[in-house]
């Protein structure tokens, strides 16, 4: 019984290796790539020459770079809303009308005070924030077809525009009707952030960055014994070693 016992784990153990065994043969290899190489160091082997012509691809740390930089220099599209300037002013003339003629003229000058601070350009304070921390210096303002930069540095927020009113006030009385008034619910962001035309015009500045950098023609020497892997080495050697991969994986299908 007991060399029965012995006999069947033996013959468990035999099978499971053997199941192992031809498992572990019929697993697809990963292609390797017959050279070893490294940035900084000396080539290890002969002269290589490209046996086809092949694309010299750009690292992901060199797309990604670019990629940050167009998105850094993207001026943003802004529209105008033509008719919040128009709304909020008839809104503040019906809710403060007098029979009083010196009042009547200072009611006037706060018309005059809003149409000053829209035509300036006011933005909602988290775009403004956006634009002054990702350093923008130029908006573009669209009108129709047609879009004309405009400097941040102009640009208002409401709090900002209702402080310019303040100091542009030339009288007390004026200040005090500003300051009584609830001007602030008559300053609103009459300067939208285009979100359509932007991530449009965008994505085709993204689109025409290309993964490539140049071509290696057949039969062109690209490194010898001993010499010096350099960064354009590194990635001209890298794009030819994409390129033996796929080619060879192509190969076998």
């Amino acid at each position: 019984m007991g060399n029965g016992k012995f006999s069947k784990i033996i013959w468990q153990s035999l099978f499971f290796v053997i199941a192992v065994s031809l498992t572990i043969a019929f697993i697809p290899r990963e292609k390797q790539f017959r050279y070893h190489f490294e940035e900084g160091k000396p080539w290890r082997y002969g002269l290589l020459t490209a046996p086809f012509d092949f694309p010299v691809y750009k690292s992901d740390q060199e797309l990604t770079n670019e990629y940050n930089a167009a998105t850094k220099s993207f001026i943003p599209f802004f529209v105008t809303d033509k008719e919040r300037e128009t709304n909020e002013i008839a809104d503040f003339r019906a809710n403060n009308t007098s029979n009083d003629a010196d009042t009547s003229l200072l009611y006037k000058e706060v018309e005059h005070l809003l149409k000053m601070v829209y035509k300036q350009g006011i933005v909602d304070l988290k775009i403004y924030e956006e634009l002054k921390s990702e350093q923008k210096d130029i908006i573009r303002i669209k009108n129709g077809s047609i879009a004309s930069e405009y400097s941040t540095t102009n640009l208002l927020t409401p709090r900002m525009a209702y402080e310019l009113m303040i100091r542009n006030s030339h009288s007390a009385e004026l200040k005090d009707i500003i300051s009584h008034k609830n001007l602030n619910l008559y300053i609103e962001p009459n300067l939208l952030y285009d979100t359509a035309t932007n991530k449009k015009a965008l994505d085709q500045i993204l689109q025409n960055i290309q993964p490539t950098a140049g071509m290696v023609q057949k039969g062109e020497r690209i490194i010898d014994r001993g010499v010096i892997v350099t960064h354009d080495l590194y990635r001209i050697l890298n794009s030819y070693e994409k390129k033996s991969l796929k080619t060879e994986s192509e190969f076998d299908k």
